[in-house]
């Protein structure tokens, strides 16, 4: 923990330079060294407290930062080859840094005065004070670079800048100050990790070397740019390096972790970390796991421990059979063979092969892996429930031929041994060996093996579900007609899943084996079968944490019903039947639906980041859309701070509520767009260049591609680029979970939506519209059942489509702030005077203003449009709001 602390503070100074600026700082490490000996300085020569001594650190470290921004990067910023140019310019200055500091100090070693002496015990182990002091200060460091980053106008600064230079120049924000304090702040975090490393070593001109490759290792790890990942990274990398070094030695610590990186460029140059979303779940493993890490310290119970690896190995199975069902719509019931396979792997592999059990347990998982591939190449051709009985067939028929088994395959103390046990399998083979070892507390060490493996499964499963496998395994269980279209292989993407899921099963049922000494058919017959499937259920398929929880609850529920005896079997049963049928989505699903109901949720995806235009038609020129996802960044940051209720994630809705409102053959028109015109040879994105004007036919829709932009497209400011398809569908499934977590009880819900919607109608994208987002939810609440929906309509322009789709129509009211059309876009509707024809006649009510209407006048537009709205008395109120970075809204 203190080399993963002192590593933080390094690595996330570093990672926020790269993530803003883009670039590598190889004087970094000298940052730490000025940093410590400036500490020493305050301490050892001038007699400053400690304290004062830490600030000084702190101060040297952000001044060599800005003093480094001002002289060198700023110059080379707007330079064609900056990455590579700055990393030798700052290779450069770490020179002739370290040659200062040699002049000035000397090349001795110093001891760093700035270091708290003793020792402390925790649960009877000695722990240096200073070691505790370094982790409790990078900590609480790391936790107020979090907050800074998370929760002040400074951080979405620095988080806008990281994302989209331009774009945040565009919405007000001084870029080349916040390159100017980011490099301060990474530098003042240097010189505290300088500090810190000096403290437990000496002081000399050479000491930030070291620090800054392994600091350079944390970064690749978490991703280049990734603050938060490197932050826990740091910790990880610093446990695994210590772990290394006591049990293999010390020179092969550092070398471990740089094949890591090796491995992690070449593999995933990305990074381990990925998207927020996984980041927060990796962050949740991680506070499990360090949790249960903890729990021998405090029970000493025999019993209770077994009972928790139990659990463990339960939780593995179950998480991993959900990957399989609930992520990747694969309804198979062999997911306990697999786990039999590991059990047995090791116990053949131990009993019959002499075999290491530390060789045995990973050739078992893999093993399991290579059977589910077999397995899967003849079931995967069929879908759904014949998945299902074909996968229990194979199963079962495995189960029958091990337990009928009577042939002599080997003579073993005298008795015939089948080649798979026969019906009492294996027992009283290897285990992982603690016993002599630990004596009385082997169990500590059984728990410790099988803990490891049950957070390496946790971490695997999060970052595959969370991860583009993740994505693409939904797209196929959602729609698999849609993700085939978008060039995901049912089959291949389904085998994958199989085989993931089985490696980890198997690797679950091998240190099952390790720990019981036992594998036999019964770990795979249906009762058992049952008993985690009841787990994944009862927990909630398809979440991510569900069948942890519900592994815990079957466990518990197991234990109080070891009285009834027999009757173990209804209350196992009836579980599943009645969460089955009155709660589906299991207890992950009743939580989020609870906590949707008493709270304002805001419903949100990242995949509105899928549409990311680059240019835009404005003022005659071709600029940085103002329509961008850093809009939504600085949206969803306010609206936190405000105190809304958790983010919930959209559900997939299909199609039909799209068809509901909008024409299908311009559905199919926007599907095929992207593809249509790279299909013409065009680098850019699809900008309109041609109209059908008023002379010319509009009820043909024409053959040529770049005609039917037109011919559906309402203005050029809208262009059409890979992504926004996807994007546009997700954004829809915000505004139709908005609608149904209101009308399934919630007071109120923030659909965050982006793409937007108003502008779009019928058949016609524009303004940087492409479903109509409000409309599809209105019309989903009238198939639902409720009477009247009253659309709100806030913005400085006119909702154009939306009116258009309702204005015949008596069910749905809508009302329109906005300014007057005669001087702001769509300028051909939004008039007063457009109140609704047929039955819809006087339920389109329009209050255009001018441009610089008071708030007042604005305020008294709204109570005229609630006046309106209390008279419609509708069951439901959605209110589309516009919200734009430009001084005009």
């Amino acid at each position: 923990m203190t080399l993963g602390a002192m590593y933080a503070l390094a690595a996330v100074g570093l990672s926020l330079i790269f993530g803003t600026l883009g670039m590598f700082n190889m004087a970094h490490g000298l940052f730490m060294t000025i940093g410590a000996y400036a500490a020493y300085a305050a301490a050892g020569q001038l007699g400053l407290p400690l304290v004062a001594a830490v600030v000084a650190a702190m101060a040297a470290g952000a001044a060599m930062g800005v003093a480094t921004h001002l002289a060198m990067v700023r110059f080379m910023l707007r330079s064609k080859a900056f990455e590579t140019n700055v990393i030798v310019a700052t290779a450069g200055l770490a020179i002739l840094l370290q040659d200062f500091v040699l002049k000035l100090f000397g090349g001795y070693p110093y001891p760093q005065p700035v270091r708290v002496e003793g020792v402390v015990r925790l649960f009877d182990v000695a722990v240096a004070r200073q070691s505790l002091v370094i982790v409790a200060v990078a900590l609480v460091l790391i936790g107020a670079v979090a907050w800074l980053l998370l929760k002040t106008r400074f951080g979405m600064a620095i988080r806008a800048t990281a994302i989209n230079r331009e774009a945040a120049q565009l919405m007000g924000v001084r870029t080349n100050s916040v390159y100017l304090q980011v490099m301060a702040l990474a530098g003042a975090l240097a010189g505290v990790a300088g500090v810190m490393i000096s403290s437990l070593s000496t002081l000399s001109p050479s000491m930030g070397g070291d620090p800054l490759l392994k600091a350079f290792v944390i970064c690749v790890v978490a991703g280049l740019g990734n603050a938060w990942g490197a932050g826990v990274a740091a910790f990880a990398l610093g446990l695994l390096e210590a772990a290394i070094q006591y049990y293999v030695g010390v020179r092969f610590g550092f070398p471990v972790m740089l094949l890591l990186v090796i491995a992690i460029l070449i593999w995933r140059p990305q990074g381990l970390f990925g998207t927020e979303k996984l980041n927060k779940h990796l962050a949740i493993a991680l506070v499990i796991a360090v949790g249960f890490a903890a729990v021998p310290l405090f029970v000493g119970e025999r019993y209770l421990l077994g009972e928790v690896i139990v659990f463990f190995i339960w939780a593995m199975v179950a998480m991993n059979w959900n990957l399989l069902m609930g992520h990747a719509g694969v309804f198979s019931l062999a997911q306990l063979l697999f786990f039999a396979c590991g059990a047995y792997g090791v116990a053949m592999g131990t009993q019959l092969a002499g075999l290491s059990i530390w060789l045995a347990i990973p050739l078992a998982a893999f093993a399991a892996m290579v059977l589910a591939l077999l397995i899967g190449l003849a079931c995967l051709r069929l879908t759904g429930a014949y998945v299902a009985l074909l996968t229990f067939a194979i199963a079962e028929m495995v189960r029958i031929l091990i337990v009928t088994d009577t042939h002599c395959f080997a003579l073993i103390q005298n008795n015939c041994q089948q080649l798979f046990g026969g019906s009492t399998g294996f027992s009283r083979f290897s285990d992982f060996g603690f016993r002599p070892i630990l004596r009385g507390d082997w169990i500590v060490g059984h728990y410790y093996v099988v803990w490891a493996v049950f957070v390496l499964s946790l971490v695997a499963l999060v970052v595959i579900i969370h991860g583009r496998l993740g994505l693409a395994f939904r797209a196929i269980r959602d729609n698999v007609g849609y993700a085939s279209s978008r060039g995901i292989d049912r089959q291949r993407y389904q085998l994958i899943a199989f085989a993931s899921s089985a490696l980890l099963t198997g690797l679950a049922g091998a240190v099952y084996a390790g720990h019981f000494r036992f594998a036999g058919p019964s770990l795979f017959e249906f009762s058992t079968l049952m008993f985690v499937l009841a787990m994944v259920i009862v927990g909630g398929l398809g979440s991510t944490w569900g069948p942890l929880v519900g592994a815990g609850v079957m466990m518990i529920v197991v234990e109080f019903a070891k009285e009834l005896g027999d009757a173990r079997s209804i209350v196992l049963g009836l579980s599943i039947v009645l969460f089955v049928v009155f709660l589906p989505k299991g207890i992950a699903g009743g939580v989020g639906g609870l906590r949707a109901i008493i709270s304002r949720p805001i419903v949100y995806t990242e995949e509105h980041r899928k549409r990311s235009a680059r240019t835009e038609l404005y003022g005659g020129q071709l600029v940085p859309p103002f329509e961008c996802p850093e809009r939504i960044d600085f949206i969803l940051a306010d609206a936190e701070k405000r105190g809304f209720g958790a983010i919930v994630p959209p559900r997939a809705h299909g199609m039909a509520p799209v068809l509901a409102v909008h024409d299908a053959g311009y559905a199919a028109f926007l599907e095929n767009a992207w593809a249509n015109w790279s299909a013409l040879g065009h680098q850019g994105e699809a900008i309109v260049t041609v109209w059908p004007a008023r002379t010319m036919r509009p009820d043909r829709i024409p053959a040529h591609f770049e005609a039917q932009l037109g011919y559906y497209c309402l203005a050029s400011e809208t262009s059409i680029s890979d992504g926004t398809w996807e994007a546009a569908l997700a954004s829809k499934d915000v505004a139709l979970t908005s609608a149904d977590l209101v009308i399934g009880g919630a007071r109120t819900a923030f659909g965050l939506c982006r793409p937007p919607g108003h502008h779009a109608a019928t058949d016609q994208y524009g303004g940087y519209c492409f479903f109509n987002n409000a409309a599809i939810a209105a019309q989903h609440a009238r198939d639902k059942g409720i009477e009247r929906v009253a659309i709100l309509d806030v913005d400085f322009h006119h909702g154009n489509g939306t009116q258009e789709i309702f204005y015949d129509r008596d069910d749905v009211l809508f009302i329109s702030l906005h300014g007057d059309p005669d001087q702001a876009f769509p300028h051909f509707l939004g008039f007063a005077d457009e109140t609704g024809s047929g039955a819809g006649e006087g339920f389109n009510l329009n209050l255009p203003m001018p441009p610089g209407t008071g708030f007042d006048v604005w305020r008294a537009a709204l109570g005229k449009a609630m006046e309106r709205i209390a008279r419609f008395d509708p069951g439901l109120v959605i209110v589309s709001l516009g919200l734009l970075q430009a001084d005009i809204e």
